[in-house]
């Protein structure tokens, strides 16, 4: 396991920074005849980032080529550097400003297919990517906190009217599966999947007085995906697996006209990031209100877009204890909008080069006031933030900005996996565990993420 540490409590170590490339961890191969695997440093820990090639005795080594992304300049080939035993490695080169770059190998000298692109952000010599906070194109903008000050308002003239139901058939040896739905904002409702353990079901159903009090996971989904039924209660946590409208059983009540990441982004105010980051609102809310929780160790929990969900979350509910965040997207737009080749970041790219000023400028005021980036800025819980070195999507320099942008005095953690791509590995959700353990005073790491319930719900 590779992992980079950032905190500001002492430093808790960082450790080498290169690990086979391919998402089940095999290594990454050159094609059907190719002999060689690769390996990544992300250039994290002071060296230039790099793609390291093996190459078996008699192999043809790849040929490599780097193109900048943001001036669009024509490729060149990258010369590799023999290191011994067979390994060869292909360094981003120096240069004089920060630059977005991408590496592509082929095989057979550029003659076969295109095997992996890369895109890293490269620094000057003497500049550390540890260091790196991010561009300033957009920063939060001067009304940020009344932005949100207003959201929160709407939210609260909401009445709390949960309906609670019990569904049979499913639950664990330990735990009991409620169904939850909750009113939101803009007249609609969404729907929570609520894992208690069985002792617990009386005072949650009936209001019996609880025997004791459970820490509780709220956990939300990644994009446009359902948010099942989570199950923590043998290591004696309570789950909210939150589903925001558009996504699951919450479906049945809002869909989106339009793919969800295009929902008035010209309008702030009726943008679906504020309208969602509500709804995970009101879900804790609920939560907080159950006599069962343990108000003083909630955790906020999430990957991709719901590593987004997270952070918002602890920003928008002061009471959120902890907040881990792995492979966050929808974060470091001026950075990501370069660097990201797939998904989110590509669209918006596209949207905005689309737009015309008065679009545009719109457009960038709803990003800068959901961005993963500047809502870090008002957090005040410990934050881990995880990413992946290969990650097409979340590039894992946006890690770094998230964790740079926080509060000097908050304590936080970001670890990279080189050889991850847009995925949450088990090593990830070990590392969640040990954060949450830490940070909640737990005697021991319960063992994250437990068993995931079939849902009741299908679209």
């Amino acid at each position: 396991m590779t992992s980079i540490t950032l905190s500001r409590l002492p430093i808790l170590g960082i450790a080498a920074t290169a690990l086979l490339l391919a998402p089940d961890g095999t290594g990454a191969q050159g094609g059907m005849e190719a002999d060689w695997t690769v390996q990544a440093d992300t250039g994290i820990g002071g060296t230039p980032p790099a793609l390291v090639v093996t190459v078996e005795r008699g192999g043809v080594l790849p040929h490599a080529t780097v193109v900048d992304i943001e001036h669009g300049d024509g490729s060149r080939p990258v010369a590799p550097r023999y290191t011994g035993g067979g390994e060869f490695r292909f360094e981003f080169p120096p240069v004089d400003k920060p630059s977005y770059l991408a590496m592509t190998l082929t095989d057979a000298a550029g003659e076969g297919g295109e095997v992996l692109e890369w895109r890293v952000l490269r620094l000057p010599e003497g500049e550390r990517l540890l260091d790196y906070d991010g561009r300033e194109d957009l920063y939060p903008p001067e009304d940020f906190d009344e932005f949100w000050a207003t959201a929160r308002e709407e939210l609260s003239a909401v009445p709390m009217e949960p309906r609670v139901e019990l569904q049979e058939g499913h639950e664990t040896e330990t735990g009991q599966l409620l169904r939850v739905e909750l009113p939101t904002v803009r007249d609609t409702t969404i729907v929570c999947w609520f894992m208690v353990p069985k002792e617990a079901v009386p005072a949650v159903l009936n209001g019996e007085a609880p025997t004791r009090q459970y820490p509780a996971v709220i956990i939300m989904p990644g994009y446009g995906a359902q948010q099942p039924p989570l199950d923590r209660t043998a290591d004696g946590f309570v789950t909210l697996s939150v589903n925001p409208r558009n996504h699951g059983p919450s479906r049945d009540f809002w869909t989106a006209p339009v793919e969800h990441l295009r929902y008035n982004t010209e309008s702030p105010e009726d943008f679906y990031y504020r309208l969602a980051f509500l709804d995970c609102l009101r879900a804790a809310e609920f939560l907080f209100d159950q006599p069962i929780v343990d108000g003083d160790r909630v955790v906020a929990e999430g990957g991709s877009q719901g590593g987004l969900f997270a952070i918002a979350l602890g920003v928008l509910e002061p009471r959120i204890a902890v907040v881990v965040s792995n492979v966050t997207a929808f974060s470091n737009y001026p950075d990501g909008m370069l660097l990201g080749s797939v998904g989110h970041q590509a669209g918006y790219r596209a949207m905005l080069e689309e737009a015309d000023e008065e679009s545009a400028k719109a457009i960038r005021r709803s990003l800068a006031l959901t961005d993963g980036a500047n809502l870090a800025t008002r957090l005040t819980q410990p934050l881990q933030v995880n990413m992946g070195g290969l990650d097409p999507v979340c590039p894992y320099v946006s890690g770094i900005v998230i964790v740079n942008r926080a509060p000097e005095d908050l304590p936080t953690e970001y670890n990279v996996l080189p050889n991850a791509r847009h995925e949450v590995p088990g090593e990830m959700r070990r590392m969640n565990a040990e954060w949450v353990a830490r940070w909640l005073g737990l005697e021991e790491v319960p063992s994250f993420p437990g068993a995931v319930l079939p849902s009741p719900w299908g679209p």
